[in-house]
């Protein structure tokens, strides 16, 4: 039987019931869902008219989410609505996520969710239920917009390369972007340019502007060094030239080659597979849950990924062992000539002249 939800109050926090699509909904539904501290929708409900295929234990989670939501334990809850969501995405969840960031005082955060919340929504059974999801977290949206803190971050001159990263995250430069409100820090860099760090408080419905100068490095010394003055030499001094030094055997420098080349195939499909993993992150978000858009099939990327992890793993080991053979061939060649060498010096003396032979 298809359900919907309508709020009823608990103990001061509004849980949603599933009643029988006959009912009426409440005409306060959306007024309740803001004024109150968590919106959570019944285990039967997600179960019967969000999806076709319900994980039990997503379920099983998502009624004890709302149970210690009810009891006071948010912390605990909002846990347990995540990792129902990790094994089942379906907007309901998303909500009470949203909800949970909200009460948090993460209004950023929250604001984002219910954003999310409307495109896991796409997947909901049931167009009457569809739409009130909708109505949900388009309320939320309106209601947290005008007290959202953002953040305008320009770079005078910005060099080329220069990056601004929030809490390790990427900003975009000349854009307001909405961030939870406290005190956060900047760290702004670009190649050839010393890295600068800023604190910043972002305070509820205000734009925060902020204004990064990078100060380049030092220039480095140019100068070309002076060259070493050849060292003096008695006169008529005579060198006399060692033999010939062994070499190493060809094999180790055709091994070595192809150890170098193996290696460098093998870092291609590193990168491969990353691309891969990286593709399907985009798809399917960053719980690689894949049912948001069902046209998509995760199977050629997941096969391109896992093959090419194997022939990285292959070409690398054998890139390895081929190039430390090689290694040990050239360097087990001796580094002394086979032959003496030495030199002749003929060098002034008392009543004529001296010869010295050093070896």
């Amino acid at each position: 039987m298809i359900r919907w939800m309508s709020c009823e109050p608990t103990g001061g926090v509004t849980l949603y019931r599933s009643r029988p699509t006959q009912g009426r909904v409440a005409g306060s539904l959306l007024a309740s869902v803001l004024a109150t501290a968590l919106t959570a929708l019944s285990t039967t409900a997600l179960a019967q008219t969000e999806s076709a295929e319900v994980d039990p234990a997503a379920a099983a989670l998502f009624r004890e989410g709302r149970e210690l939501v009810a009891q006071g334990d948010w912390d605990a809850g909002c846990e347990k609505f995540r990792e129902s969501f990790a094994r089942h995405a379906s907007a309901s969840t998303v909500l009470n996520l949203a909800q949970c960031a909200e009460h948090a005082g993460k209004t950023a955060s929250a604001w984002a969710l219910y954003q999310r919340a409307l495109v896991v929504n796409r997947e909901t059974r049931g167009e009457r239920r569809r739409r009130e999801l909708a109505e949900i977290a388009r309320a939320g949206i309106a209601k947290l917009d005008p007290v959202l803190p953002r953040i305008f971050v320009a770079v005078p001159n910005a060099p080329e390369g220069v990056e601004v990263l929030e809490s390790g995250r990427s900003l975009p430069l000349d854009s307001a972007v909405p961030l939870d409100p406290g005190k956060t820090e900047l760290t702004a860099s670009a190649p050839g340019f010393r890295v600068r760090k800023q604190s910043v408080e972002l305070l509820p419905g205000k734009t925060t502007r902020v204004e990064v100068r990078l100060e380049p490095l030092p220039a480095a010394d140019t100068a070309a060094p002076k060259p070493a003055s050849a060292p003096k030499q008695d006169v008529g001094a005579t060198t006399v030239k060692p033999g010939p030094a062994p070499e190493a055997p060809t094999w180790a420098w055709v091994v070595g080659g192809g150890g170098i080349v193996a290696t460098g195939v093998a870092v291609f499909f590193v990168f491969d597979a990353l691309d891969a993993r990286n593709q399907l992150k985009d798809k399917c978000g960053p719980d690689f849950v894949c049912d948001e858009d069902p046209s998509f099939d995760p199977g050629p990327l997941n096969s391109r990924k896992n093959r090419s992890i194997g022939l990285a793993g292959g070409l690398g080991a054998a890139g390895a062992i081929a190039i430390t053979a090689s290694a040990v061939a050239i360097l087990s060649v001796p580094s002394s000539s086979t032959g003496p060498s030495g030199s002749v010096w003929i060098t002034p003396g008392s009543g004529g002249g001296s010869v010295r032979l050093r070896f």
